[in-house]
């Protein structure tokens, strides 16, 4: 991934050493997963986020065998690991997302895999704030 910098429209870091923030908005401490972690356990940024979601451009086959529908209701489509969502009517999925949340952090990537785009959003704002669901809207 050398030319991620490049293909990149826009990593923007607010406040990088605000910390995470519980409903109310005020200050808590980081969870610890232990044998969650799986779960949630996940540490990233923008910058790694990006090149893994620039990744699932390719035609790696792990990475296309992990997008592939595993479970499907009128309502929606799940794959290993991913939420698909499809445009056009087409029934084919266009694109892939995950939403994420803790006590203290929200984000949500999604990956456009016909258009070639990808949206990272890491907050420090909880999954449980009254206003967490405008953070999956940004996408």
């Amino acid at each position: 991934m050398k030319d991620c910098k490049s293909k990149a429209k826009e990593v923007r870091i607010t406040n990088p050493n605000q910390q995470e923030q519980d409903s109310t908005g005020k200050i808590i401490t980081n969870w610890d997963f232990d044998a969650m972690n799986p779960a949630g356990g996940i540490l990233s940024n923008t910058v790694d986020l990006s090149k893994f979601a620039m990744a699932n451009f390719s035609n790696d086959s792990i990475l296309l065998f992990q997008r592939q529908k595993t479970y499907e209701s009128k309502y929606n489509s799940i794959a290993i690991g991913w939420n698909l969502f499809t445009f056009g009517g087409t029934g084919v999925p266009s694109g892939y997302f995950h939403p994420g949340g803790n006590g203290g952090y929200s984000s949500s990537l999604i990956v456009d895999t016909n258009d070639k785009l990808a949206i990272v959003v890491l907050t420090n704002v909880s999954c449980f704030h009254p206003k967490s669901e405008n953070i999956y809207v940004l996408g």
